[in-house]
């Protein structure tokens, strides 16, 4: 094997914790988690039960590398802590933790698969179906990018994808993982704290 083929090997089995991000930001963890996906890092946030974009902490964060960058945020925003799951950053609470958000993560459903073509909007909806009819979720599910797409995104699937019965977390990080275009959910309550929303 050539040195440049070697090089490129080694690029794509880097640890995504180890890749390498330019970043010079003053935000929220949540508009933090949202630059880092728009740079390609798989990421599934779980946000605390009384977060608000406008008056959390503010995080400085600076060019460096993955685990750099998240160890930086949670060092800031006490609130929170990471962990990389199968290639697939998680940012979760450790304090303040919504009891209605922690429970769906973990709740198991499935089998669950996408075909080759299939977008984000028809994913959360096939999604939101496996919720249809349980009373007393109060879960709105949307699509990242929206229905229509009208920007073009790419945000199709490439290859048809089959998960077995597993926790909502699991396959959200695993669909995640498959989107080429800002890989992100995020699951957050509410502004009245009675409802979940879920987006991917």
């Amino acid at each position: 094997m050539s040195t440049a083929v070697a090089g490129i090997a080694q690029v794509r089995d880097e640890p995504i914790i180890r890749r390498s991000v330019k970043i010079n930001l003053r935000a929220s963890i949540w508009e933090a988690v949202h630059e880092l996906a728009e740079k390609g890092i798989p990421i599934g946030f779980e946000a605390r039960e009384h977060w608000n974009v406008d008056t959390d902490p503010k995080v400085i964060l600076h060019n460096g590398t993955v685990e750099e960058i998240l160890d930086s945020i949670v060092k800031q925003d006490v609130f929170y802590n990471w962990e990389e799951t199968d290639g697939v950053i998680n940012i979760y609470p450790v304090m303040d933790r919504y009891k209605k958000g922690a429970a769906f993560l973990a709740k198991r459903i499935g089998p669950f698969s996408v075909s080759a073509g299939d977008d984000r909007a028809s994913t959360v909806d096939k999604m939101s179906n496996l919720f249809d009819g349980e009373k007393g979720n109060e879960i709105e599910f949307h699509s990242f990018i929206g229905r229509g797409n009208i920007l073009g995104l790419p945000n199709e699937f490439k290859e048809q994808l089959d998960f077995p019965a597993s926790d909502v977390k699991t396959i959200l990080n695993k669909l995640t993982k498959a989107q080429p275009y800002t890989p992100l959910w995020t699951v957050t309550p509410s502004e009245n704290r009675k409802a979940l929303l879920v987006v991917f």
